[in-house]
């Protein structure tokens, strides 16, 4: 039945139909990581009709070995699904589970009659010793995983903070038995009671006295301990694994278990240090609180023994584990009691109270507090702080390659954390960093485990100044699988934004003497829970900064009026390089990080961007030079600013050199020589031949000619190579114009109608076509009007349309500057703040190569033009075109004669524009004037740029009409064959 279904299933996907259509598209955009919704949804109907039809033959084939695996799945999926059941009260419960639900897995297997591996001969011993293996392993390697867990201690950089006492030298001159010696007996008594191989219930049943002399011996070691001998043997020994082991047995005197969690969280907390208490907390989780009744006071007891700046250094501690266990999970899900954790919730608030009176009766603890930003930092992961590359469900952010961090926003978490007072460079202990997912949260930490993984590398990510990487451990906020779910069923993005809020509620219920700061992206329900945050706690929500990672008419929950009638606006940044959102931030009232700290995060964001280059993951060069030209238009913002306040600027990212100096080239314009480059804008300054096409091909051939003599006469040894002088030549400078990319939309840091006013060439018509380049000449060098002795027929230039605006922008943009033009779709009527540029002086570094407004003629037929390198390709020889002097079998016009033949143009090799028709250019929409079909010059008008009369002479190939089909093309060939070349449409 599989064979046959496999079978199938290939049949379809190579048939040409529309379910082999769909399913050769959910393979093609599987295997290239860009599925979008429709493909995922029917990527699930047919895991769900698989699983449907391999399920009905394996019924069909062995009815009862299916109901019993079935029946096992089901148990299994229980089990996974309700975390809250009591099963998973304790480990030990866990690993019964897994022990029996294996043997019987393996008695399904081994005694069902119709199983496929069923045996009749097995003997009476053989199967039962099977089972037995069976459960017996799985038992085995559950408790491996779980001893492996129960070791983690905590992170090194934790300790660091603890008291200075800690110094083995100090401890051992206290007298008593060295520390050294306390820790070699707890390890011994540790090996004594955990037997790798024995079971921990079957091991206390054989050797109940012996074990229990061993738990009490370690007992009596903490017992005995001073405290800062205490505080030394809690950070280096694995508290966790101890708690475990160590068991409450039936007897009266052997609740050894409650007995040495009793000494630690209640007669000696109070001489413990907060990263012992932090210890403390992380053991007690490990161990699961429902497995001691007991165990929800203790933490109780932990947490109110601990005060003020104390306890937040408790709780932001407890949040750097590097996993989830978290203070969020301990208090919203390990403590079942609601009368416990509103004692714990009620402490937080008074606690903040008392601190925040501090500040604001400038006691000494202020002074102290003042040096922390005391601002935590939740971001979101999926297009915030990693690109998703447009994969569903992850996020739509295409301009990045998949997986990629990007460019500054790490400096820019740290610098948020660090603030605008205290020492420039970020303590070593310091967490408040938490990442608020949409990921549903699995069976334990199944799918944080991913994202942590993310985090270690971010981590130990290397970096100048030892500012590579994150500058703490974060922690992570999981969603759930009903909002994922509903998310996925109905493409509602409400119900994520609601789980955001209640994470973010949570969490703000734990840290209410903090400010927070939501960094996110206005791909899916960001922005919404964003606001929703806003309602609920103006007071704590410091900033909102939005990635925008697509059109922002396409944003869920943004309405801008609303914003602005909420406040909302003055505290929103939108964004689409994090140098721009490090800028607003920098510029505010009240700054939220110092201009040294802009400066960093440009310095991280050219070295992110350095790292994706160099792992070689841009999908393509045009990717990689449109994302270097918007990330270099945010740092020349930066500058601007960095340069006003007297800080050291960044350089600007280079692009590598594609084309030496005097290699001949291909361009938009024709053919030319390269005499220069901008490594900065991607910028060659090339000298255009626009010569006559018979004299730059004579002159190709007199130099192939020549070389090839050159080559004969050096091969034979008659002549040696001999340096040419270059003959000087009088150019025109040209300016280039160009348009970003039509994927690229304006950066909400500077508004459309600003746009419209800073750049000299913009277009105010946003329904034009991309203008890939365009070259202007200045005014006097084409004042003189075109020569009447030209034929009509001939390639010529209108001098109008090469005119070169006066007008200077009062604030240039980078692209202005560097004779580039920017367009960018309006974000309709948004009141949100954005960072915008506020100097209105153009860096030398940064202005147009044209170097006077003196007039200067084009001679020789060579100019000099900038223009970027996307529009240069490899040199090829020119040449003539072909004239036919036999009649095409296809031409309409085959009943005429020899002469009126020649007289007329080739029409069915020819397209017909007629008088009038709207067509589309590389420059933008235009009207057509006049159809030269001879020379294929199509004379046309354009539409809605600045000046009122812009006339071009175009090749007829590079112009498309508008609304143009196969059929149409068809027909307006019949209907224009009788019509004279050139005549006017009659209207």
């Amino acid at each position: 039945a599989v064979h046959a279904w496999y079978h199938l299933v290939r049949d379809i996907i190579s048939a040409n139909t529309v379910g082999g259509h769909f399913l050769r598209q959910i393979r093609f955009r599987y295997e290239t990581k860009t599925m979008d919704r429709v493909a995922a949804m029917l990527f699930l109907l047919a895991v769900i009709v698989t699983t449907a039809v391999l399920s009905l033959a394996f019924f069909s084939i062995c009815p009862l070995f299916s109901t019993c695996i079935t029946a096992l799945l089901y148990v299994l999926f229980y089990f996974l699904a309700n975390e809250s059941s009591g099963v998973h009260h304790a480990q030990e419960f866990e690993n019964r589970f897994w022990t029996i639900w294996s043997a019987l897995l393996a008695v399904a297997i081994i005694y069902v009659p119709d199983s496929p591996v069923y045996f009749e001969d097995l003997g009476p011993y053989v199967g039962p010793m099977m089972v037995l293996t069976v459960g017996y392993g799985v038992h085995t390697w559950d408790r491996i995983v779980h001893r492996k867990e129960m070791n983690r201690q905590i992170p090194v950089g934790l300790r660091r903070g603890a008291s200075a006492a800690q110094s083995l030298v100090r401890l051992n001159a206290m007298g008593g038995m060295s520390i050294e010696e306390q820790l070699n007996r707890i390890s011994n008594c540790m090996k004594n009671i955990d037997q790798m191989l024995v079971p921990s219930t079957i091991n206390n049943f054989i050797n109940q006295q012996y074990v229990m002399r061993q738990e009490r011996e370690i007992i009596s070691i903490f017992e005995d301990a001073q405290p800062k001998a205490l505080n030394y043997l809690i950070g280096h020994v694995k508290l966790g694994l101890i708690f475990y082991k160590i068991k409450d047995h039936r007897s009266y005197r052997g609740q050894h278990r409650t007995e040495l969690i009793e000494l630690l969280a209640v007669d000696r907390v109070s001489v413990l240090s907060i990263v012992s208490r932090v210890s403390l907390l992380s053991a007690l989780q490990l161990m699961k609180l429902p497995a001691n009744n007991r165990a929800e006071h203790w933490v109780r007891n932990i947490i109110l023994s601990t005060h003020q700046d104390d306890l937040s250094e408790l709780k932001t501690m407890n949040d750097s584990h590097m996993d989830y266990y978290c203070m969020t999970k301990l208090i919203y899900e390990d403590i079942r009691s609601e009368t416990i954790r509103r004692d714990i919730l009620d402490h937080f608030r008074k606690e903040a109270a008392v601190q925040n009176a501090h500040m604001e009766m400038g006691t000494r603890k202020s002074k102290l507090r003042m040096q922390k930003a005391w601002r935590k930092i939740l971001s979101d992961v999926d297009d915030t702080l990693t690109s998703s590359g447009g994969s569903y469900p992850a996020g739509v952010d295409k301009r990045y390659p998949k997986k990629v961090v990007y460019p500054g926003v790490i400096g820019l978490y740290r610098e948020m954390d660090l603030g605008i007072n205290g020492p420039e460079k970020m303590p070593s202990n310091t967490g408040n960093l938490v990442f608020l997912s949409a990921r549903p949260h699995l069976y334990k930490d199944i799918s944080e485990k991913h994202n942590f993984a993310k985090f270690k590398k971010l981590r130990e990510r290397e970096g100048v100044d030892g500012r590579g990487g994150l500058h703490t451990t974060p922690s992570l906020l999981a969603g759930d699988i009903t909002s994922g779910r509903e998310f996925m069923m109905t493409n509602d993005f409400e119900p994520l934004a609601r789980k955001k809020f209640d994470n973010f509620k949570k969490y703000v219920s734990i840290y209410p003497e903090f400010k927070h700061v939501f960094i996110c992206d206005n791909g899916q329900g960001d922005v919404r829970a964003g606001e929703l945050v806003h309602d609920s706690f103006p007071n704590h929500l410091d900033g909102l900064f939005v990635h925008v990672v697509q059109d922002m008419r396409k944003t869920y929950g943004f309405d801008a009026e609303r914003w602005r009638k909420k406040g909302l606006t003055a505290k929103t940044c939108f964004f689409t390089s994090y140098p721009d959102a490090a800028l607003f931030a920098a510029t505010r009232t009240p700054p939220l990080i110092r201009m040294s700290g802009l400066f960093r995060v440009c310095q991280d964001a050219i070295i992110d961007f350095d790292i994706i280059t160099k792992s070689q993951k841009w999908s393509s060069s045009s990717q990689k030079r449109d994302r270097m030209s918007d990330l270099n238009q945010s740092l020349w913002r930066c500058n601007q600013t960095l340069n006003k306040h007297g800080e050291p600027t960044v350089p600007l990212i280079e692009s590598s050199r594609q084309w030496e100096d005097g290699e001949k080239v291909r361009t938009l314009y024709g053919i030319g020589t390269i005499r220069g480059f901008d490594p900065v804008f991607d910028l060659y300054d090339v000298e255009l031949d626009w010569r006559l096409l018979d004299l730059q091909l004579r002159e190709h051939n007199e130099l192939e000619a020549k070389n090839t003599n050159k080559k004969d006469a050096e091969s034979r040894g008659q002549l040696r190579p001999t340096s040419s002088k270059a003959t000087d030549r009088s150019t025109a400078v040209l300016s280039t114009v160009v348009e970003e990319d039509e994927s690229n939309y304006l950066s909400p840091s500077t508004s459309f109608e600003t746009s419209k006013h800073s750049s000299k060439q913009s277009l105010p018509d946003q329904t034009l076509l991309s203008i890939p380049s365009a070259v202007e000449e200045e005014k006097s060098s084409m004042s003189s009007p075109t020569s009447n002795s030209h034929s009509r027929d001939e390639f010529s230039f209108d001098a109008s349309v090469f005119e070169r605006l006066d007008a200077v922008s009062p604030e240039p943009t980078l692209d202005e500057t560097t004779g580039t033009m920017s367009t960018a779709d309006d974000i309709g009527a948004t009141k949100s703040k954005v960072t915008t540029s506020s100097s209105t002086d153009v860096p030398i570094s940064v202005t147009t190569s044209i170097s006077s407004h003196q007039s200067k003629r084009v001679s020789n037929g060579r100019v000099m033009a900038k223009i970027q390198g996307r529009f240069i390709s490899r040199y090829t020889p020119p040449s003539l075109p072909k004239l036919h002097d036999k009649r095409s079998k296809l031409s309409f016009w085959g009943g005429e004669s020899n002469k009126e033949k020649s007289d007329k143009p080739d029409l069915t090799k020819s397209r017909l524009f007629s008088a009038g028709d709207k067509v589309s250019t590389p420059y933008g929409q235009a009207v057509v004037v006049e159809h030269r079909h001879k020379s294929k010059i199509v004379v046309v008008d354009f539409i809605g740029w600045t000046s009122n009369l812009a006339r071009a002479y175009i090749q007829e190939s590079v112009i498309k009409r508008e609304g143009s089909s196969f059929l149409g093309s068809i027909l307006r060939s019949f209907s224009s064959a009788g019509d004279k070349p050139g005549s006017p449409v009659k209207k």
